[in-house]
């Protein structure tokens, strides 16, 4: 895939996002996209499997750590299966308590 400045563009058009833990897994989220979530164990300044594994919970990813064909299809066809979840607007939650104060 070539590079694009306007890849949430991509994230957006998407059936479906398989990515690495970062900005494309918190994008995927904003554009309720099922996802599979990847780590690469060769890549040491990351996140780590844990708190890899309990992102992929709170959002209903399918993990995968052993890559390899045969786990990547499947995983991709268990993330259709699942529900996206929905999430509250944070700013604006934070916005309503400030606004308290």
């Amino acid at each position: 895939m070539p590079f694009s400045i306007r890849f949430y563009e991509l994230v957006a058009g998407a059936h479906l996002v398989i990515t690495h833990f970062g900005y494309t897994a918190l994008e995927a989220v904003v554009y309720g996209k099922p996802m599979v979530l990847v780590l690469n164990p060769e890549w040491k300044r990351t996140v780590g499997q844990i708190d890899a594994e309990i992102f992929a919970e709170k959002v209903n990813a399918v993990f995968v750590w052993d890559v390899n064909l045969e786990n990547l299809s499947r995983a991709t066809e268990e993330a259709k299966r699942r529900k996206v979840p929905v999430f509250e607007d944070g700013g604006q939650k934070l916005a309503e308590l400030v606004l308290k104060l």
